[in-house]
């Protein structure tokens, strides 16, 4: 009989925890692709489409390509990203696509594109339990806005269109809120 003690105990359950959340880490590190996503920048050649979200490129600071100070926009819940928006049409239509452009602009100087962030974007109707019926696509264009279309919001009522822009690994959640009747 092998005789152990409460620390040689402790010590095998905390590698087994460590080797848990290694696996646990690598299996959250996937990109969760909520939505089919292209961009140009961020393809493969010859591939249609793409599983990981477009990204902004990481090199210099760039302006954003409208004025985003004057617009409408949301904070992102941890400070970092002011997220800047227009929509196509003008006013959301009940039950027809629309387009949203995106600037993901730096909290602080809103007139300036972050580099090298993804965005993925969705909405939900929190009373419902349920989001949209079809899967936004975002695309990053060359200005350096994201376009995201095949938006469709199905039902009047209260909606919420979340952008959640990741960067180094750490993702921001924009939520803006939408009336429709």
């Amino acid at each position: 009989m092998i005789s152990t003690t409460r620390s040689d105990r402790l010590a095998t359950g905390r590698r087994a925890s460590a080797r848990v959340a290694r696996w646990f880490g690598a299996l959250l590190a996937v990109p969760l692709a909520a939505c089919h996503t292209r961009s140009a920048d961020t393809a493969p050649a010859g591939d249609e489409r793409s599983n990981s979200p477009p990204t902004q490129p990481t090199h210099a600071l760039r302006p954003a390509p409208w004025d985003t100070t004057q617009g409408t926009g949301v904070l992102s819940n941890g400070g970092r990203y002011y997220v800047a928006y227009r929509t196509k049409p003008d006013a959301i239509p009940l039950n027809e696509s629309f387009v949203i452009e995106v600037c993901v602009c730096d909290a602080a100087k809103r007139d300036t594109l972050v580099p090298g962030v993804q965005l993925l974007a969705e909405a939900r109707m929190p009373e419902h339990d349920h989001g949209m019926n079809v899967s936004p696509s975002v695309t990053l264009r060359p200005d350096g806005a994201y376009e995201v279309s095949g938006m469709l919001l199905h039902m009047a009522g209260f909606w919420e269109v979340y952008f959640d822009v990741t960067r180094g690994g750490i993702t921001e959640r924009a939520q803006l809120e939408v009336h429709l009747d």
